[in-house]
């Protein structure tokens, strides 16, 4: 079972680590430059206690595009944001950009369908809001309670 979890462990390492070698298709585009002036459709607040993590995803189809800003004040957070297949069980994701900050914004057009959104892990002592605003194609998967976020990826959640 020793033997299980530790190789376990390492899948979700290698996931986080060389994220670029899981790649499925093209990378969507974004970026730290703003969005431009965007009239958003959801606006989300996510409470991420003190040393702790959490996941927000959307689903959207190939093809599709939507954008997105989210802040954590003056609080930088690791992030990762990042696509799963519709349907894939090896729990292979594609890494679109990670980092630590305390706002990202940028558009994506989705290379594949299935869920897409971000990993956020704080590291302070303090809880953090995170502010989540969308605009564009997609659907959020907890649409009926928006500042509950969705469980977090077994392999990411592994950090």
């Amino acid at each position: 079972m020793g033997i299980y979890l530790f190789f376990m462990q390492m899948h979700g390492y290698e996931h986080t680590v060389n994220a670029e070698e899981f790649s499925i298709g093209e990378a969507p585009t974004s970026s730290t430059e703003g969005a431009g002036v965007v009239e958003w459709r959801d606006t989300l607040e996510i409470v991420l206690p003190a040393r702790n993590d959490t996941e927000f995803k959307l689903e959207a189809n190939k093809g599709s595009q939507f954008s997105y800003m989210w802040s954590s004040g003056d609080v930088p957070l690791f992030f990762d944001f990042h696509g799963e297949p519709k349907n894939d069980t090896s729990g292979s994701f594609k890494s679109y950009k990670k980092g630590t900050e305390s706002a990202f914004s940028g558009s994506v057009v989705i290379p594949f369908e299935g869920t897409h959104g971000w990993y956020w892990k704080n590291a302070t002592t303090s809880s953090v809001t995170i502010s989540l605003s969308l605009q564009g194609d997609y659907r959020l998967i907890s649409k009926n309670t928006p500042a509950q976020p969705v469980k977090r990826h077994k392999s990411i959640g592994s950090l």
